[in-house]
């Protein structure tokens, strides 16, 4: 596991480097079991006409999520494949965490389930992607 440590370093300066990410305001860290956690400050330019956090924002942070967590566990660029978002809740005005947890990774497709919650805990989105392992090591 203390191969995937230098790994970690270069994904949280990708992370930070990422033009979208800056524009959101997002944070990324890594949990237990490298968990991809990405942190979203909330931001009223970001809501829809009902003052909630648009689902497209959410279905960003989900895939980010589910992105990073499967790209600590592979030195190859990925790419998202496939991204099911399934919006439980009306995701509140507020901050919201996006967490990401690999469930299968192969040598050409990685799987991850992601979940959005509010700063109270309530589960905004749940859903799974699917990403394609590139043929080319990131550097």
């Amino acid at each position: 596991m203390n191969s995937t440590i230098p790994r970690i370093a270069d994904l949280l300066a990708l992370f930070a480097r990422s033009p979208v990410q800056r524009t959101l305001g997002t944070t990324l860290e890594y949990g237990p079991e490298y968990a991809a956690i990405v942190r979203f400050p909330g931001n009223a330019a970001f809501d829809n006409a009902l003052g909630i956090t648009h689902g497209g924002i959410v279905a960003t942070l989900m895939d980010t999520a589910g992105w990073f967590a499967a790209a600590a566990c592979c030195d190859m660029w990925l790419l998202t494949a496939d991204l099911h978002v399934q919006l439980v809740a009306p995701a509140s005005a507020g901050p919201l965490v996006a967490e990401g947890r690999v469930t299968h990774m192969g040598s050409r497709i990685a799987t991850a389930r992601m979940s959005v919650t509010t700063g109270d805990g309530t589960v905004v989105a749940l859903g799974q992607g699917t990403f394609a392992v590139g043929g080319k090591k990131r550097s």
